[in-house]
């Protein structure tokens, strides 16, 4: 006589009647079950558990076991900085001459750097001008920047009509309208200008 359990006989119905009509005696019942094991007999996978005894998520996003650092930096949100003029031009000629606040976000590899074409547009004039200050090639500029890895930030109408909400602290148009273009599209604008640095808004002094 043989006892087998109620998912073996489902499963092996047919082999089980032949036996029986060959004179085996087949007794379908509940077997004992291995601790762990389903009704089905076969074994369960622990879950895996994570902080606090809570299942683990299917997510490797926040592993226990990771490093720290990697967890802040996943953590971290990406931070767009908008440079101004001056520390566009310190940044691409004379790094040395960066504040030191803003030498450390410009090296942060985890910040996404925006230069503006009203940067471009401001040198181009001064540069015409023959400011010693503004002695570079604007295009040359544009291109160190987009070959460095720096995004561009176009003019839009929105950025112009917004520069006539902004309270008159700085008279220079070209700072003004980099104030309006932060403001506008939710960025940081990092400047070492101490009037730019008046506005509200998202502006950082460097």
């Amino acid at each position: 006589m043989e006892t087998v359990n109620i998912h073996e006989a489902k499963t092996h119905l047919s082999r089980l009647l032949e036996r029986v009509t060959r004179g085996d005696s087949v007794i379908a019942g509940k077997a004992d079950r291995a601790p762990g094991s389903d009704r089905a007999g076969r074994t369960r996978t622990p879950a895996a558990h994570g902080l606090h005894g809570r299942p683990a998520s299917r997510t490797s996003r926040f592993r226990s076991h990771g490093r720290v650092e990697d967890r802040g930096a996943v953590r971290r949100a990406t931070v767009k900085l908008l440079l101004d003029t001056h520390i566009l031009l310190c940044a691409a000629a004379e790094p040395d001459r960066l504040p030191a606040a803003a030498r450390t976000l410009i090296e942060d590899q985890a910040n996404q750097l925006l230069f503006s074409a009203t940067s471009l547009w401001e040198v181009a004039i001064k540069s015409a001008l023959g400011r010693e200050d503004f002695a570079v090639h604007a295009a040359m500029l544009r291109r160190g920047f987009t070959d460095n890895g720096y995004a561009e930030l176009p003019i839009t109408g929105a950025h112009a009509v917004a520069v006539a909400s902004l309270p008159p602290i700085h008279r220079d148009p070209s700072d003004r309208l980099l104030v309006a273009q932060a403001i506008a599209e939710g960025v940081i604008l990092l400047t070492a200008d101490e009037l730019v640095g008046q506005y509200p808004g998202p502006i950082r002094r460097g």
